[in-house]
């Protein structure tokens, strides 16, 4: 799963790394245990915050179920003038 940065902290488990708002968690070369991710996507850290989300990524079968009718990236707009 992915993980964005919602508040920006330094990982003490990952040598005191400073994490942006916007990176992705846990970078490149990292593997974050499963106990971390849940205490940095929760209150129960040092910030008493999430520092982190779940970004959802979008796979090929949601794309094909996707209702909103902008599914399609190639749409015509067509014109109410009528051929003479």
């Amino acid at each position: 799963m992915a993980y964005r940065v919602v508040s920006p902290f330094a990982d003490k488990c990952d040598d005191n790394h400073v994490y942006k708002l916007g990176d992705y968690y846990p970078r490149s070369g990292f593997k974050a245990s499963a106990a971390r991710i849940a205490e940095l996507s929760s209150c129960e850290n040092n910030q008493n915050a999430p520092l982190i989300a779940e970004v959802k990524t979008e796979t090929k079968e949601d794309k094909a179920n996707d209702n909103s009718g902008n599914a399609g990236k190639h749409h015509r707009r067509f014109n109410n003038r009528t051929a003479k």
